[in-house]
């Protein structure tokens, strides 16, 4: 029994299975069909893809079923959104980096979790992202927007990388020259950019979502260390 199961240890006699876990292959092909069904559909038939899309599967802000003006233009906040939003971009950059992260720094964090942790693991965070940015937005009175995008899963898929392997080094390319910083100071770089990014109004961007994903997960991890849970499922 490994106690750095869930974040902490290294893991040099670990044999991995292949490229794409069972989780990971799915929810790529989840997301990229879902991107291409949306992306056909406002081609050729505009009305009915925003029709289905647009107030049905992004995540609405609280304030659409509060005033009658945002619900007019904005649709109605619904439940099932809180699910539905992760599988749902804006354009190609927005899926293609999600994609890029999620199977970067999830592979290896399935193959050591197990398939179900992991896919539980996944969706706590994206949903928990998406409670973060319904609430802490309509506290703030700030201007509502519709928020689509796998980010606040991607972010908790991150910060447990980083807590599995705090040392591990992730190159970035600065100026096309790769920097490596250690994978637990990349996680503290995008949980301060969030925070700013969401405290400065957003720019766009769903920052209190990225947030969320990775106070969801950390408090999942903990939870499952303090279980000792370290089987695989």
């Amino acid at each position: 029994m490994n106690h750095a199961y869930y974040g902490g240890g290294g893991f040099t006699r670990f044999a991995r299975r292949g490229l794409l876990p069972p989780a990971i292959k799915l929810l790529l092909i989840a997301n990229a069909g879902m991107y291409g069904l949306d992306f056909v559909l406002r081609a050729v038939a505009p009305e009915l893809g925003i029709a289905l899309f647009a107030p049905r599967v992004g995540l609405l802000p609280l304030q659409t079923n509060l005033d009658p003006d945002f619900a007019r233009a904005f649709g109605l906040f619904r439940p099932w959104q809180l699910v539905t939003y992760m599988f749902l971009h804006a354009n190609l950059f927005h899926i293609g980096f999600n994609m890029l992260a999620l199977w970067m720094f999830g592979t290896e964090v399935e193959e050591r979790w197990g398939t179900r942790h992991f896919a539980t693991y996944y969706f706590l965070c994206g949903i928990g992202g998406g409670i973060l940015q319904l609430v802490l937005p309509t506290l703030l009175h700030r201007t509502p927007n519709a928020v689509v995008g796998a980010s606040g899963a991607v972010y908790g898929v991150l910060l447990a990388f980083g807590m599995m392997f705090p040392t591990r080094l992730i190159y970035i390319p600065v100026l096309f020259i790769p920097i490596g910083i250690p994978a637990k100071m990349l996680v503290i770089i995008y949980a301060v950019l969030s925070i700013l990014g969401g405290l400065g109004g957003g720019g766009g961007v769903a920052h209190f979502a990225h947030l969320g994903g990775m106070a969801f997960g950390f408090a999942y991890i903990k939870w499952q260390q303090s279980k000792r849970r370290f089987y695989r499922g």
